[in-house]
């Protein structure tokens, strides 16, 4: 699920109301498989933001909701108050061809056919996390990298079957 989670208004003490928001932009859309053989890399996670601005009474304040994306999409971005802006997770990388992650709010993980290598896409600073890289000397056949996410980086998993 993306967009706003929360919202929350308060007056406080003071004179100038806050709001204590929760921005998550879409994810991304994992790599296209070719076979059971070439399997895609996994997604980034949309960004994520939050905290707390000081808003005017009386002033309407949008939110934007960003969806995810198909495979090998890019997320859509989120946004709040037309200056709070996460945004969308980068895609997997493709199998058969040793495709790279796409960057975005945290990046997609690299993917790829036995023996090929592929970076993972970056994360955008303070929203997420960079997508792990797939490497060509990996113990598992298929290893294809994962994406990043808003807790850490993506690590490389090891998925299909052994290459004999």
């Amino acid at each position: 699920m993306s967009g706003i989670s929360h919202i929350i208004v308060s007056s406080g003490l003071g004179t100038t109301p806050t709001v204590e928001y929760l921005v998550v932009a879409g994810g991304g859309g994992g790599g296209s498989s070719y076979s059971s053989d070439y399997s895609g890399a996994g997604a980034g996670a949309g960004g994520l933001l939050n905290g707390t601005i000081s808003v005017t009474t009386g002033t309407k304040y949008y939110a934007n909701v960003g969806g995810g994306a198909g495979s090998g999409g890019t997320g859509t971005n989120s946004d709040f108050a037309g200056s709070i802006v996460c945004y969308g997770g980068g895609y997997g990388g493709s199998g058969p061809g040793g495709g790279p992650g796409g960057s975005g709010g945290s990046g997609g993980g690299g993917g790829g056919a036995f023996g090929s290598t592929a970076s993972g896409g970056s994360g955008t600073p303070g929203q997420g996390y960079p997508g792990s890289n797939k490497s060509a000397s990996a113990p598992a056949a298929y290893a294809q990298g994962s994406g990043g996410g808003a807790g850490g980086p993506g690590v490389q998993l090891k998925i299909g079957r052994a290459h004999v």
